[in-house]
């Protein structure tokens, strides 16, 4: 399996907490959570490590939870080592 990247924000870690506990993320994927950036929203990157999870299907997002496009991030806070493969729609 390719390992697949997606960035999220939440409203706040409570809305990211839940949304990891609906789509069974703590098991399924590695999770770095970065926290406010620039005091707003709570960011989060996400490195899917399990077939049994569909990028495109958790990048729907969820109550108070997006994804947020990568093609639209100037300066990542954070990378994984060895560098991001983004998931795309459509990919």
């Amino acid at each position: 399996m390719t390992l697949l990247d997606l960035m999220f924000k939440a409203n706040t870690k409570a809305a990211w907490d839940a949304f990891v506990a609906a789509n069974n993320l703590a098991d399924t994927c590695d999770i770095d959570e970065i926290g406010p950036v620039e005091g707003q929203n709570w960011h989060v990157n996400v490195r899917v490590t399990s077939p049994d999870i569909d990028p495109a299907v958790i990048a729907q997002g969820g109550p108070g939870v997006e994804w947020i496009d990568p093609a639209l991030v100037e300066a990542p806070i954070r990378i994984w080592a060895g560098g991001m493969n983004y998931w795309k729609p459509g990919a």
